[in-house]
């Protein structure tokens, strides 16, 4: 019996069958003592895990009432009591030689993973030396149970087969009506390392205690489910923040998944969106750093049947877990805290570049086709936490988020500097890229009716400023230019070309620097096309002098596209190009230009395409004649 707990169970039985009601029929349950028995002199050579092997059945009297089976009491609970202080006396060494393989039949080789199971259904149970329900002193300390559970697993079952052991022993556990335990708690409990933590094992918790929605159909009502799963992972953040060792016992993707396969269906935004209360403390230290996990994790099934193989991915689309943080928040200020300290979170603990659930600002396909330098600094900015589209876009919104006045817009204007002193190149195409709305209609360009494209971007005071600023750095001179030009001119080309014209518009000076935009994105024939007329030909003129344009043929195509306009033009643009040299050579010492002059050649050029100009003119009108 001391080798086999069901021989032991069975024993337990024998003893205690009949009444012990107010006559006190039975005579050797009134009789019967564990101690004295256990103090036998022939029993005396009975090892510490034998004594446990034999007491633990005894410690069953002490389970709560059920349905089927009243509580025991009088002289039996008095035998459970008694059992439990000679199992507190014998526990440690017990678990020291239960951590030992086994290596003869002395040392209990005999107890196989079902034997097991079956003690620690009873040792994992709530046990109090109370007489209600749940009341008094816990038999056995979490501690206590951790350790009986890696015993069990280190020296006798492994693993896997531990992990079996337990879900089976859940099944026989007994726990406190009036106050059960959460199935975060449980699983603590289950389980003190995370090989232990099987998705199997997560089921049956869940099962027992979860309260999920079997059918997809309630999951998706009323976020019944989400709530319930959002409480399980608000425990779990608690649990980690208050002892990390317990946490971490829990397998996070193993929790996930076991979610998953029972809710399919189970909208994992709206569980972060649970967070939006202003009942919730901020998670911090391990805390913080299991939300993070939990965000970088997300079931995505290869089979709609929660029974096939899957992957943890994070999931594109409102149902990953990291969506949840983009939506807008009725408490914008906690929004904002709970993602300024994911932010500041060691690149090893949370990567928010690497989900596949955001929008990248920049990936290595966008500089395919481009230049080593391009693909360089691309490569470069893969790995950055503002390395995501939906982080800028939160932040630019949460500054102007209704009611959180001006101290929630400084902090976001805070968080954004640090972005712009790091990845100056990704918050700037992370502005741009949020959201544009177009608008044709019509107007002027140099005198002609023209259909024009009006960029409206719902942008805000934060956004336009810092959008501003950036651009101006880029347009100046930046290492990462030309990356950030070609990815502007990827998702916003009239942003671009927008921004070129404002450029040229400063000063004159500039158009230098927009034929080098154009040539490193190889758009010079679209930027020539640009208006007005003046940085046309300017940049015409200054890509001729570099040898990039055949300005006759260029000039010869403009004319008869645009006729008397562009011809206008052109006399405009060189009358004003010989009247600011002229000027400058009045004065001594001449300032600083604030247009580039033509050399002889160009101007020549320029002359040449008008005088045929002149001479088709004429020759026109007299064969009218």
């Amino acid at each position: 019996m001391a080798r086999d707990p069901v021989s032991a169970e069975r024993f337990r039985d024998a003893v205690t069958q009949g009444s012990d009601g107010p006559g006190g029929t039975d005579s050797v349950l009134r009789s019967f003592s564990l101690s004295t028995l256990l103090a036998n002199p022939a029993l005396a050579d009975l090892s510490p895990l034998e004594r446990l092997v034999f007491c633990t059945p005894f410690l069953a009297l002490l389970f709560n009432a059920t349905s089927s089976q009243p509580a025991a009491t009088g002289a039996k609970r008095a035998l459970g009591l008694e059992a439990a202080i000679l199992i507190r006396h014998v526990l440690p060494p017990a678990l020291e030689q239960l951590g030992a393989p086994a290596s003869s039949q002395a040392d209990l080789a005999e107890l196989s993973p079902l034997p097991i199971s079956k003690l620690l259904s009873i040792l994992l149970s709530d046990l109090t030396l109370g007489e209600k329900d749940g009341e008094g002193e816990q038999v056995l300390t979490d501690d206590d149970r951790r350790a009986i559970v890696l015993a069990a697993v280190r020296g006798r079952l492994g693993s896997e087969v531990g992990s079996q052991a337990l879900t089976h022993a859940l099944g026989d556990m007994s726990f406190a009506l009036s106050s059960p335990p959460s199935p975060i708690a449980l699983l603590s409990r289950l389980s003190p390392a995370p090989a232990l933590c099987t998705p199997d094992l997560v089921r049956a918790v869940l099962a027992r205690f979860g309260n999920l929605a079997s059918s997809e159909t309630e999951a998706a009502g009323g976020g019944g489910a989400e709530l319930r799963v959002s409480a399980m992972l608000f425990d779990l953040v608690d649990l980690a923040l208050k002892d990390a060792e317990l946490a971490s016992g829990i397998d996070l993707a193993s929790w996930i998944r076991g979610v998953h396969e029972l809710q399919p269906a189970l909208r994992w935004g709206d569980v972060v969106r649970a967070y939006d209360s202003p009942l919730r403390s901020l998670p911090d230290s391990w805390g913080l750093r299991l939300f993070a996990n939990f965000l970088s994790l997300f079931p995505s099934p290869l089979d709609p049947t929660p029974s096939q193989s899957f992957t943890l991915v994070s999931a594109p689309g409102g149902t990953s877990a990291i969506a949840g943080l983009w939506s807008p928040w009725a408490n914008p200020h906690l929004q904002f805290s709970l993602i300024d300290r994911l932010l500041c979170l060691p690149v090893e603990s949370f990567n928010l570049a690497a989900l596949t659930s955001i929008h990248k600002v920049v990936s290595i396909e966008d500089a395919a086709g481009a230049s080593p330098t391009i693909k360089a600094l691309a490569a470069a900015a893969q790995g950055s936490v503002w390395n995501c589209r939906e982080l800028v876009a939160t932040l630019v919104r949460l500054s102007e988020a209704q009611g959180s006045g001006q101290e929630l817009a400084a902090r976001v204007h805070e968080v954004l500097e640090r972005g712009c002193k790091s990845n100056p190149e990704l918050v700037l195409i992370a502005l741009v890229q949020i959201e544009v709305r177009l608008h044709a209609g019509v107007g002027t360009q140099d005198g002609e009716l023209t259909w024009r494209v009006f960029l409206q971007k719902p942008w805000n005071s934060l956004h336009t400023e810092l959008t501003a600023r950036l651009l101006s750095t880029f347009l100046t001179g930046h290492p990462s230019h030309q990356l950030v030009f070609l990815r502007i001119f990827q998702t916003d080309h009239l942003f671009l070309t927008a921004a070129l014209c404002d450029f040229y518009a400063e000063s004159e000076i500039n158009v230098s620097r927009i034929l080098d935009v154009a040539q490193d994105l190889k758009i010079l024939d679209l930027v020539l096309d640009l208006r007005p007329f003046f940085l046309s030909l300017d940049l015409a003129a200054l890509a001729s002098r570099r040898e990039y344009l055949n300005l006759d043929k260029w000039l010869a195509g403009s004319i008869a596209a645009h006729g008397g306009v562009f011809v206008r033009a052109t006399l405009e643009f060189i009358g004003h190009k010989v009247k600011h040299d002229l000027a400058r050579q009045e004065l001594d010492p001449p300032p600083e230009p604030t247009t580039l002059s033509l050399n002889a050649a160009t101007v020549a050029i320029f002359m040449r395409a008008l005088r045929l100009q002149c001479v088709l003119v004429s020759a026109c009108t007299g064969s009218a004649r």
